[in-house]
């Protein structure tokens, strides 16, 4: 676990207007620190001395530069900044720490630490609204000499590395960790109707923040170098969930959406191999127990909670999530890991290079080169190391005998919806259960069986309408709505049709909800047309 109290000591150790008055910027964080109660900002060395190399790799000596801009890291785009009132802007975030020193009084280490990682930039911004610097603020530069990289970066990566100093000698203990899960394409590509993508999309999302919980519960948000946890939905949705955080401009309106990528890279204090072993088995338990909560869930809100169904299910997930870790240690022994360490992930030449690098910034740059120089290195080993193991296919052998999933055609159907011919399934899956106007009719297509994955990722939705709290989060999913595809490709016409023969077209919809009485397939309208209609006709009886 995390010393929250130093990391929280590690983020407020440079202030976030640091680039406005680079000679009193120490006072100013002590001062700012001291108003929520932290002390000995002051003494943090380590952490920043091996941050500021992976941002800003080598600098000559004796550089100086006033602020007078910010640059776009990747393009010669750069905004020109002047005129700012400097005594406005101590002013203002004074007032800031002073309020949020007030705010997290009562708050242990931990939270103290999440709330100011989400909240600091958000108050600043509000208090700020109006004065000619507040755009500036997400973009404040760490360095004025290299402006490309924000101070809010700087202080994300500082708190999560591990370092100190000791008789002058700069001691860490960190490693790059990645872990992944999928198949992604396949997944997600398996799939009959609107909902079953945008599912299969947001099931991996979702899984693989759960993954991350193991990294935020030991050691916060800040370790996660990718993808960044800041302003996102699902992290919004822990932080008020979990570890009853007030977040400010809360982004949980888009908790629906699946902006977790299906993978994250981690910036963690340890080397230990058997500790990183335990932390990956914890991050990959917490995934298979939250399936198989899911899986309950569901069940039980459909009426099928039987023990039967819960193992037919369990046992055709057996290769589901395919799950791959792996990680890269800063250390060799008791040494920093060197250059010549990854001879076997670069040929010769790359290497040569890279120490010719060292070599040069040992010489000329502003300070001793780190290990936070080979930043670069070590993360493309990393990205090595997991192409190497993906390229080892684990499996377990799974036989099955019988009718095939309608969707992903690889498992057996467990559930299906027949109106006509029963023995289609039943034949040669006589334990299938027959759904057929026990549940609601969007989960299934008349003759469609599912398997116990497939069938997951279709109502997914009812696990999802619970999670807490409801009234911010399950209201999201409860009002979910998954046109089809013929829907979609119906929706210009629908729109020309309302716009020069309304009356036609409602004439129209009146005659086959009136032929088709309760069979008539009714809609949510796609969003450009929900000005125009409270509910349509399928668009499949458009064609």
């Amino acid at each position: 676990m995390s010393n929250f109290a130093e990391k929280l000591k590690v983020f407020l150790h440079d202030p976030v207007d640091k680039c406005f008055g680079i000679q009193t910027h120490i006072a100013r964080a002590k001062d700012y620190a001291e108003k929520i109660g932290v002390s000995d900002v002051d003494k943090v060395r380590g952490p920043d001395i091996i941050a500021s190399c992976m941002e800003r790799s080598l600098l000559p000596r004796g550089i100086t530069q006033d602020f007078n801009q910010i640059r776009h890291p990747l393009s010669e785009g750069k905004i020109d900044v002047s005129g700012i009132d400097l005594s406005e802007v101590f002013s203002v975030v004074g007032e800031v720490f002073e309020e949020i020193g007030k705010e997290i009084s009562g708050y242990d280490d931990e939270r103290k630490f999440l709330y100011i990682w989400r909240n600091l930039l958000e108050k600043l911004i509000e208090r700020s609204s109006g004065k000619p610097w507040c755009g500036y603020i997400p973009l404040l530069p760490a360095d004025t000499r290299v402006p490309d990289h924000s101070i809010w970066e700087h202080l994300k990566v500082s708190s999560a590395v591990n370092a100190y100093l000791y008789d002058s000698e700069l001691m860490q203990n960190n490693s790059l960790f990645l872990f992944t899960i999928g198949p992604v394409q396949s997944f997600i590509s398996q799939a009959r109707k609107t909902q079953d993508f945008f599912m299969g999309s947001f099931i991996l999302s979702y899984l693989t923040f759960i993954g991350m919980k193991e990294i935020l519960n030991r050691y916060g948000p800040t370790s996660i170098i990718y993808p960044d946890l800041f302003r996102q939905p699902l992290m919004d949705w822990f932080l008020e969930r979990e570890k009853k955080i007030d977040v400010q401009n809360s982004n949980l309106r888009f908790v629906d959406i699946p902006t977790i990528p299906n993978r994250f890279v981690a910036l963690i204090p340890e080397s230990d191999r058997e500790k990183i072993k335990e932390l990956a088995e914890g991050a990959k338990r917490n995934i298979f127990e939250e399936l198989a909560c899911i899986r309950d869930r569901i069940l039980q809100k459909l009426d099928l909670n039987e023990q039967r169904i819960k193992e037919a299910i369990e046992k055709q997930l057996i290769d589901f999530p395919q799950i791959y870790w792996v990680a890269i240690s800063w250390r060799k022994g008791e040494a920093n890991i060197g250059v010549d360490d990854l001879k076997d992930y670069f040929y010769g030449d790359e290497l040569a290079k890279w120490n010719n690098f060292w070599s040069f910034a040992k010489d000329k740059g502003e300070h001793p080169p780190n290990i936070g120089l080979l930043y670069q290195l070590l993360y493309t080993a990393l990205e090595k190391s997991m192409g190497a193991r993906k390229n080892l296919r684990g499996f377990r052998q799974f036989e099955e005998t019988g009718r095939k999933c309608s969707v992903c055609g690889e498992r057996n159907v467990l559930f299906f919806w027949e109106t006509k011919n029963k023995k289609k399934f039943t034949r040669y899956n006589p334990e299938a259960i027959d759904l057929t106007d026990k549940v609601n009719h969007k989960y299934f297509s008349d003759g469609e069986g599912l398997c116990g994955l497939c069938f997951i990722k279709r109502t997914f939705e009812l696990y999802l309408e619970e999670l807490y709290p409801e009234e911010k989060v399950g209201k999201r999913f409860k009002a979910l709505t998954f046109p089809s595809t013929a829907e979609v490709a119906v929706a210009d016409f629908k729109e020309r049709a309302l716009k020069e023969a309304k009356e036609k077209f409602e004439e129209y919809e009146k005659l086959l909800r009136d032929l088709l009485g309760n069979e008539c397939p009714i809609v949510s309208p796609v969003p450009k047309l929900k000005d125009s209609l409270q509910d349509t006709v399928e668009g499949e009886l458009f064609f």
